[in-house]
């Protein structure tokens, strides 16, 4: 049974679910504004600092682990955040990127990329990739990179890993996906069995974004990378709620990984709701999870850096 505190947190998701749907008919600039309301759910972490990557030739915000909270690090977290492809800025996901810097022990970049309609695909993707290059530039071996979203933006990971590894380029250490937006088309089964639970995503809901994102090519397998080849991959570690419509988007990227032989680990919650890490710092489950999500990455990183890589 979900704990009291996150009953709170899922009964404060379903109001702004309720705060979504009467805006909806509203322009997209209003309606981008009540969705930042998500993000400001999450609590503000200790020990982290902020500021704009700009002067690292970077587009978003760098988020640091301060000194005194943990030792010096060589590693980076490239952070793509959620919003459907339409909706989120890196200033929204700032508290939510420092919960994931305290349980890793790594500075975040939450890459600023290009929103949908204005942008569609593959613009966003184009923005991911010039994150990750820019991280390169400054000096990052790939293996001391990984990279982490949630939603659409977990989504946007996978379809950066299979880009990079479409050109020959080198792959970061691991991935994190967070609720992973794998299928535009809205498919899986759990669009259905969960319809009656999750309080979110609809797949109609699903279906009009991912038409938004890219327009005649919801099927594409890198702007759906549930149809992707993943051969070749870096290790993916994915957490999702057993409430989510999008459930099976992420036991299929799960099923993909296996086929290709990538190294991969998935955690359902029971009862948590899409994107439950939000809740970062309000509730156990949430928390739980980041911790995970951060222990997970200090082995990669540990990995890498024992094999001296």
């Amino acid at each position: 049974m979900a704990s009291e505190q996150a009953a709170e947190f899922l009964d404060k998701l379903k109001r702004h679910s309720e705060r979504m749907m009467a805006v909806s008919q509203l322009p997209l600039t209003d309606q981008r504004i009540v969705a930042e309301g998500l993000q400001a759910m999450t609590s503000t972490p200790d020990g982290v600092t902020f500021r704009d990557a700009g002067v690292d030739g970077l587009s978003g915000i760098w988020v640091e682990v301060s000194k005194e909270s943990d030792s010096d690090t060589t590693e980076a977290i490239l952070y793509l955040h959620g919003g459907g492809f339409a909706y989120g800025t890196p200033v929204g996901y700032r508290n939510f990127a420092g919960h994931i810097a305290r349980s890793s022990g790594v500075p975040v970049l939450i890459a600023r990329y290009r929103l949908a309609p204005e942008n569609p695909f593959p613009a966003g993707l184009n923005d991911a990739l010039a994150a990750y290059e820019g991280l390169l530039s400054l000096g990052y071996k790939s293996t001391q990179i990984a990279l982490v979203g949630d939603s659409a933006g977990a989504g946007l990971v996978l379809s950066t890993l299979l880009t990079l590894r479409d050109r020959g380029s080198d792959l970061p250490a691991a991935a994190v996906l967070m609720s992973p937006w794998s299928d535009l088309q809205a498919t899986g089964k759990s669009m259905t069995s969960n319809a009656g639970v999750d309080l979110m995503a609809s797949a109609e809901g699903m279906r009009a974004l991912g038409s938004m994102y890219a327009p005649g090519q919801e099927g594409d397998p890198i702007a759906s990378p549930v149809n992707g080849d993943y051969r070749g991959l870096c290790p993916l570690f994915i957490q999702v709620g057993g409430h989510e419509t999008l459930l099976d988007d992420s036991t299929r990227v799960r099923d993909n990984a296996v086929a290709a032989g990538v190294p991969v680990q998935l955690e359902v919650f029971p009862e948590m709701q899409h994107v439950f890490q939000l809740g970062g710092g309000t509730f156990p489950e949430a928390d739980d999870a980041i911790a995970k999500a951060g222990d997970y990455l200090r082995d990669v990183f540990a990995e890498h850096e024992g094999a001296g890589q």
